[in-house]
């Protein structure tokens, strides 16, 4: 079982689509910080000020490094090969 909570106090998050773009609504001016996340990539934090007529905004995340690790069960053991037993 998996989830992702993201809470925010601002209407400034967006998740991406399958091609990994993503769009937020219009941002007042001013100077920000931007994070961008993924499980396999990581993630990137920088300041970003916005300004009139400011261009797309690019940041990419590297998963080269990542690595699959099967899930646990609750006392850190491999869950049986041919399934659960109850």
């Amino acid at each position: 079982m998996k989830a992702i909570l993201v809470v925010r106090d601002n209407p400034w998050v967006a998740q991406p689509s399958t091609d990994g773009s993503f769009s937020l609504p219009p941002v007042p001016q001013g100077t920000y910080t931007i994070r961008v996340w993924h499980e396999r990539g990581g993630e990137i934090t920088r300041p970003l000020e916005v300004r009139v007529g400011l261009a797309p905004l690019t940041r990419e995340l590297d998963a080269s490094g990542f690595r699959y690790k099967p899930h646990l069960n609750k006392h850190g053991k491999p869950y049986p090969a041919e399934g659960r037993r109850y």
